[in-house]
């Protein structure tokens, strides 16, 4: 093979190694950044709906849930709660505010 030929061969392959190799690294690093970024803001969501939320009220209906769940009673019981209703109302305040 002549000289030319075999640098264009060598420089091609080179330069077709470093391209695969940038292309991974700016993927690893672009996926990175994406997931980083939705853990972030899911971490923010998370807490601004524990600190906007009442403990006390979601205590009582996740209680009343778990009782009519072992006794299988009606879920209407539950839907006319006010701490359900209220807490149902902060919810999807929370979820409009943050675009879910």
């Amino acid at each position: 093979m002549r000289f030319q030929v075999k640098m264009l061969f060598l420089f091609s392959s080179v330069m077709l190694l470093s391209n695969s190799l940038l292309f991974c690294f700016l993927y690893t690093s672009s996926c990175k950044l994406v997931q980083d970024s939705f853990g972030m803001q899911a971490r923010h969501m998370a807490l601004s709906i524990v600190h906007n939320l009442d403990a006390e009220k979601f205590k009582k209906v996740a209680e009343k849930t778990m009782e009519a769940k072992a006794k299988q009673l009606d879920k209407s019981t539950i839907l006319k709660m006010p701490e359900y209703k209220e807490l149902r109302h902060q919810l999807w305040q929370l979820k409009n505010q943050h675009g879910i």
